[in-house]
């Protein structure tokens, strides 16, 4: 069985280009979706939230053609680690909820969907989580209406 990177510039670009494994930390099989393993810290911020959480999230990415249809599910995430946007958006994204994969490379996972802050109502949340493909680190910022609710980071690995 070959492994294959994805080029997630090249994605972004419209092309569908798979290489042979090289540079890009994050591999798969060509159709296949792709199990992320994130070790990260969540501090909620909203009403002097609790103490930080720390542990194990999993999230399920689809990198479909064309690029604009791809989508990331939050698969578990540790009890012990209340303040996860996995455990927040499980519900919500249970279906999946769009990323995007721009130019620059990296990975935007968005959930409920892409909104700009100043389109928030005073209710709405809104996440915003940046991995980056050479490192898998990953930042989530989770946000009702104007304000932040949460900071979460970690690294990821490619779950077997």
């Amino acid at each position: 069985m070959t492994r294959f990177t994805l080029s997630f510039s090249a994605l972004a670009a419209g092309l569908a280009v798979i290489a042979p494994a090289a540079a890009d930390p994050l591999i798969r099989e060509p159709g296949k979706p792709v199990a992320l393993t994130c070790h990260t810290q969540s501090i909620v911020i909203k009403d002097n939230g609790p103490a930080p959480t720390r542990g194990a999230v999993l999230l399920r990415l689809e990198i479909k053609e064309p690029a604009s249809a791809s989508i990331w599910t939050p698969v578990s995430a540790d009890d012990a680690h209340k303040g996860a946007f996995a455990t927040t958006f499980k519900t919500t994204c249970a279906s999946g909820c769009p990323m995007s994969i721009p130019a620059n490379g990296g990975l935007q996972l968005w959930a409920p969907s892409p909104k700009s802050l100043d389109k928030l109502g005073d209710d709405e949340v809104l996440l915003l989580a940046v991995i980056k493909p050479d490192t898998l680190s990953l930042k989530a910022s989770t946000f009702r209406g104007h304000a932040i609710e949460a900071l979460e980071n970690g690294t990821c690995t490619v779950a077997p």
